[in-house]
């Protein structure tokens, strides 16, 4: 029996259609294939109901709760779902067409990810939270694939309302201060920086991509400094040098290079620097590495 209160609901029925516009309770009932057509069903009850390949066309069920229910294969079209709930639901294969599904809620629930991404509020900041709910959804049922796509689909709505707010797009967004605004910015910064760098920690071939990029920015950088510090250095041919520097970033990068930090520094301050700041760098991305990967396996299809 479902754990969901029907205290002060009035018990309706699917088929026949009988039902209070408001406050109707449906429990334990059993129509696969039945359709529903411009209903209005505020603050009601769907309780162990299983409604399999059914249809629902421009129906109303804002601020309802749907607890245990059996949707697969049904079609919504048009309908209204603002601020329901989906608790322990099952809703494979299927489909959301033109839906309003701005503040739902989902736990617990099977339901398709592409079918749900094509009916999201148009507004990217209701759209964002919406996103992070799903995203909940799919890791509570073992969905983790989708949870990341859920994942970079609201990073990616939730940089496009902090740059509205920061260009102040609308009427809406000239509410927020300067303050506000230079909030936003640096947000969508880090955001944007957290996609590029570890595709926000579920991406470590893109981190290790990462690390290739900085211990390649430093060799060029330490190609300035090694003419100086190394006898012969001009002789070589351009590709032994790069090759040289090359190995020595990683080397530093890594924390597997011979000489201590005390010792580049002696050899050249300014190279010494670029060594400290390397290594800095090599131990935030070994623990980075070291999160996504913990991640991934963590969150691996058995």
């Amino acid at each position: 029996m479902s754990s969901v209160s029907t205290v002060g609901k009035s018990l309706g029925t699917l088929k026949p259609f009988s039902a209070t516009q408001t406050d109707s309770c449906f429990i334990n009932e059993r129509h696969d294939g039945i359709t529903l057509s411009r209903h209005i069903l505020h603050n009601s009850v769907f309780a162990n109901v299983s409604l399999k390949n059914a249809t629902f066309e421009h129906c109303d069920f804002s601020h309802t709760t749907f607890d245990d229910c059996y949707f697969r294969g049904a079609t919504f079209r048009s309908c209204t779902f603002v601020n329901c709930r989906f608790i322990d639901c099952n809703f494979r294969a299927a489909t959301f067409i033109s839906c309003d599904l701005k503040y739902s809620r989902w736990a617990g629930t099977s339901v398709q990810r592409a079918t749900l991404l094509d009916n999201l509020p148009e507004w990217p900041n209701v759209s964002h939270q919406l996103l992070l709910e799903l995203r909940l959804n799919s890791l509570s049922v073992g969905e983790y694939d989708d949870a990341r796509q859920y994942l970079y689909r609201s990073e990616e709505l939730s940089r496009d309302h902090l740059w509205r707010v920061v260009t102040k797009h609308s009427t809406y967004y000239s509410k927020y201060t300067f303050g506000e605004r230079f909030g936003a910015f640096l947000n969508c910064l880090i955001s944007w920086f957290e996609n590029v760098f570890w595709g926000y920690g579920e991406k470590p071939f893109q981190l290790i991509i990462s690390g290739a990029v900085t211990v390649s920015a430093f060799a060029l950088t330490y190609l300035a400094y090694l003419g100086e510090m190394l006898p012969g250095w001009a002789t070589k041919p351009v590709l032994d040098q790069l090759a040289y520097t090359w190995n020595l970033s990683a080397a530093i990068f890594t924390g597997a290079g011979t000489l201590s930090v005390e010792e580049i520094v002696a050899l050249n301050t300014h190279f010494g620097a670029f060594a400290a700041m390397e290594t800095l760098f090599g131990l935030v991305f070994i623990a980075f590495l070291a999160a996504a990967l913990h991640r991934r396996v963590s969150t691996r299809r058995d």
